[in-house]
């Protein structure tokens, strides 16, 4: 048996200096598809390892067909060569005017296009510059708080700065607005005649029955239905009379307003408005009455003070600021006693007007206890309506300005607007 040759050497014993070749398949098959060829194997249909395919062009020799790098192609400009058929760099293309040049049918740089007026120039149907359009108020002064509002402008048909304006402004007031008021207060008048008549016969057949209990005589049967019957009419009367002097006090304030604001002051208006305020005013007239009842009975001096305070300025609190009863308070204290003088005055002026009436109606309607004589002092009471409201809002605007100085009749026509 022989001794193979050791490593590196054939078998006669020579040094291998040449890598051997690979073996041979057997039997001349190639290697199974699916698995890579052993080491030295070439794959069959592929190029050798760093040599193109077949049919391409060794690496750094051109293509046929394609020009040479760093080349333009065929029929295309040299670069920074204008193309054919295109404008200049920097030019415009042809048929558009020339940079900074005016283009045919549109205005010059800074100037309107045809048909707009010119900057500054009032524009048709628009009021100029710093004017308020048609039906806003003017805003910015005469709203309170407002930067550089200033002082209430002396010539001002509402607010008023001492006891002498308040009282002409007050008339001038009832005066401009006479007839439209007296429309306005002729529902309360009609109602409260309604009411007169109805409560004449109860009231007659009352007085009967205290003549007979006062000469020794006992209460009829129907006494007590009678009694019922007088309280229900009476509350049921004076609940619908408030609900209507409410309705007329928060029109005449809108009338007033708008006369002021020299605007037109329509009736129907007037009263479509007050249709708005009429409840929240009913029911603070009512919890103030109340409360001046109370302190009246009690105490004289608080009834007088609230009434006031309260019967003062509540109309205009509740109509145009839409507020509450607390705020008569922040409005009148800090001017009490002011206001206490312009009430007595608004108060004399209704009285003196109220016992010249009440002669008169006496005359004409045979006595004091009469239905005629009561209707007609409530019918001949509806001139001095108007002036009582007059001064009534000329103190409430008085009281708003001295409050906020700046305030005017433009600051109480925006907030009854909203």
């Amino acid at each position: 048996m022989s001794t193979p040759p050791p490593y590196g050497q054939d078998p006669d014993g020579q040094p291998q200096d040449q890598p051997q070749q690979p073996p041979t398949p057997p039997g001349g098959y190639p290697p199974p598809q699916g698995f890579p060829p052993p080491p030295g194997y070439p794959q069959q249909g592929y190029p050798q390892q760093g040599q193109p395919p077949p049919g391409y062009p060794q690496q750094g020799q051109p293509q046929p067909g394609y020009p040479q790098q760093g080349q333009q192609p065929p029929g295309y400009p040299q670069q920074g060569q204008p193309q054919p058929g295109y404008p200049q760099q920097g030019q415009p293309p042809p048929g558009y005017p020339q940079q900074g040049q005016p283009q045919p049918g549109y205005p010059q740089q800074g100037q309107p296009p045809p048909g707009y007026p010119q900057y500054g120039q009032p524009q048709p149907g628009y009021p100029p510059p710093g004017h308020p359009q048609q039906g806003y108020p003017p805003p910015g002064p005469g709203y309170p708080g407002y930067p550089g509002a200033g002082a209430t402008p002396a010539d001002d048909p509402l607010v008023a700065t001492d006891f002498g304006g308040w009282f002409r402004r007050g008339f001038a007031t009832g005066q401009r607005n006479f007839v439209r008021l007296v429309l306005v207060f002729l529902p309360y008048t009609l109602v409260s005649a309604v009411m007169l008549i109805m409560l004449a016969g109860p009231q007659a057949e009352m007085e009967q029955f205290s003549a007979s209990v006062q000469q020794g005589g006992g209460l009829p049967p129907d006494f007590a239905g009678l009694l019922t019957q007088l309280v229900l009419v009476s509350i049921v009367g004076g609940l619908v009379s408030m609900l209507v002097v409410a309705l007329c006090q928060a029109s005449g304030v809108y009338l007033i307003v708008r006369d002021a604001e020299r605007r037109p002051a329509v009736i129907g208006d007037a009263f479509r408005f007050g249709l708005g305020r009429m409840l929240p005013l009913f029911g603070w007239s009512l919890l103030s009455g109340i409360l001046i009842a109370v302190g009246a009975l009690f105490l004289l001096l608080p009834g007088i003070y609230l009434a006031v305070v309260i019967m003062s300025t509540l109309v205009g609190i509740v109509v145009i600021e839409r507020g509450n009863i607390g705020r008569c308070f922040t409005l009148v204290n800090p001017r009490f006693f002011a206001t206490l003088g312009r009430v007595l005055v608004t108060g004399v002026i209704f009285t003196v007007y109220y016992l010249v009436v009440a002669g008169i109606a006496n005359l004409v309607g045979g006595g004091t206890g009469s239905v005629l004589t009561a209707v007609l002092t409530s019918v001949l009471m509806l001139p001095v309506l108007p002036f009582t409201a007059g001064f009534q809002m000329a103190l409430y605007a008085e009281l708003r300005g001295r409050e906020h100085p700046g305030t005017s009749t433009a600051t109480l026509a925006a907030e009854l607007a909203r």
